[in-house]
């Protein structure tokens, strides 16, 4: 046989033989085997990232990838707060739409002014502290996170609200600082009762006022404290003992809590005729609540 022609034959039998063994190309669509359906690929796809925005502002919403939708409500300073007596309150609402249960851990945030200055979480007398903890699908919580209170010179507030114990999502909140305002403490106060004893003799009844009862309900958003009362007893309207300037006998009543306590208040009087005391309670702001009784010793 003619050896070109033989040549020529070897020449096809391996651009056949190429062609049988060659695999399918496997790109965005791999190639199925057997039974196996083709899956597309999207070229350099990667897991949805949070929807997490440069910035927002109070009321605004801010979700996390896991579902959990973070609000930032209120932002005021709190009085009788803190180490140095006032907080920077930041009013946080969680509500988890994920179908896990997720960490709502907020203790990490952090403020930033406009002045350089950082600001970190206070724990003392916070009032309706945001509790921390673990969320469960469909749950909400609520409360304030407490930070040490910013300098009167700032004039704007960068709201770090840090989100998740181990692996935490940040949101920032910017804040123009002349808009926060201070919260007002408030509550209701009342005298129960005058404790007093009398002793009869020939010469007249005599008696002692040993302490008035009284009840202080916190009806405000903020802690009471340092609280002080003045006092004043008449007979009719003849003034017979005062009193100023005495430290309550309370430590730090929390929002939403009653107290009942006695006022210590010493004082001789004569059996016979009608008293009256009245309270006034002070805070470091001024005149706080107050209460009078009255009461006939006949």
């Amino acid at each position: 046989m003619n050896a070109k022609i033989v040549i020529g034959f070897f020449l096809v039998g391996l651009v056949l033989l190429s062609g049988c063994t060659s695999e399918t190309p496997r790109g965005d669509i791999s190639a199925p085997l057997s039974g196996e359906t083709p899956v597309q690929k999207a070229p350099g796809s990667v897991p949805a990232e949070p929807n997490v925005k440069d910035s927002y502002v109070i009321g605004e919403t801010a979700s996390t990838k896991s579902g959990l939708q973070v609000k930032l409500t209120e932002v005021a300073r709190i009085p009788n707060c803190g180490s140095n007596g006032t907080c920077l309150g930041l009013y946080v609402k969680v509500t988890n739409e994920g179908d896990d249960e997720e960490n709502d851990y907020l203790n990490s945030t952090v403020v930033l002014d406009d002045k350089g200055n950082q600001y970190e979480v206070e724990y003392s007398d916070c009032p309706n502290e945001y509790d921390s903890s673990n969320l469960f699908p469909g749950a909400s919580r609520e409360g304030y996170v407490c930070l040490a209170d910013f300098s009167d010179d700032a004039s704007q507030l960068k709201v770090v609200l840090s989100i998740g114990m181990f692996s935490s999502t940040k949101f920032v909140y910017l804040v123009d600082a002349s808009l926060i305002g201070m919260l007002v403490p408030s509550g209701e106060f009342s005298i129960d009762s005058v404790d007093a004893s009398f002793t009869s003799s020939s010469f007249g009844g005599y008696g002692t006022i040993s302490g008035v009862k009284y009840t202080l309900k916190n009806t405000g958003e903020t802690y009471l404290k340092d609280l002080t009362y003045d006092y004043t007893i008449k007979k009719k309207t003849l003034l017979i003992d005062s009193g100023k300037n005495r430290s309550l006998p309370l430590f730090s009543l929390e929002p939403g809590k009653t107290d009942d306590g006695t006022l210590l208040i010493l004082k001789s009087i004569d059996q016979g005729g009608e008293y009256t005391i009245d309270v006034t309670v002070n805070s470091k702001d001024g005149e706080f609540a107050k209460a009078n009784k009255t009461f006939n010793t006949d």
